[in-house]
């Protein structure tokens, strides 16, 4: 109630409010009107509103845990849940791959965003780490091939997928000491 004073009598309240077009950027207004009173029907009247804004942004009630994944599997989809006391909320999210420091694997972090109709918003992340655990195979190593020491000794590269990755190849070579006849080795490592 008010503040009122009055010499002659007590000072009787009355006190009505009515819900109005909310002004921007509020989530209600209330227009109160505030009524003071004396025994001899003297009347002093007073108006004020009160606007309703909403600054809190959207809490989240449920966030994914982080996973960890192997590079087959498809990052899958994921969902939060957020609830905001005075609007509706609206959802977003994305990924971001970011390469780790191990070799081996990455991140991916998904972001998730929540806003409220008055701008309001919160965000949070989920990782999922990536592991490539499968090493690459050989799908065609040069077949071995007797050769004169005058002949050329050209390098045949290997070949090689992965599930993951592109794939290098590199060699090394290494040559056996000469037995009786000086016959030597060459022997290559893909």
């Amino acid at each position: 109630t008010g503040l009122a004073h009055d010499l002659c009598s007590e000072v009787t309240w009355e006190v009505q409010s009515q819900l109005t077009a909310p002004e921007e950027g509020s989530v209600y207004s209330l227009l109160v009107t505030a009524v003071a009173s004396d025994q001899c029907n003297n009347v002093a009247e007073g108006q004020f509103v009160v606007n309703s804004v909403d600054v809190e942004a959207p809490q989240f009630t449920h966030v994914p845990s982080d996973t960890t994944l192997l590079c087959d599997d498809l990052v899958p989809p994921s969902f939060v849940e957020a609830f905001d006391a005075c609007s509706h909320v609206f959802y977003a999210s994305s990924d971001t791959v970011v390469p780790h420091p191990s070799i081996g694997m990455y991140l991916v972090r998904r972001t998730f965003e929540v806003t409220d109709v008055y701008g309001n918003s919160n965000d949070t992340l989920q990782t999922f780490t990536v592991l490539d655990t499968v090493p690459p195979v050989l799908t065609f190593v040069p077949p071995g091939d007797t050769l004169l020491c005058s002949d050329a000794h050209p390098v045949v590269q290997a070949q090689a997928v992965d599930n993951c990755s592109e794939v290098t190849v590199v060699f090394s070579e290494e040559t056996t000491p000469a037995d009786s006849v000086r016959n030597h080795t060459l022997i290559r490592h893909f």
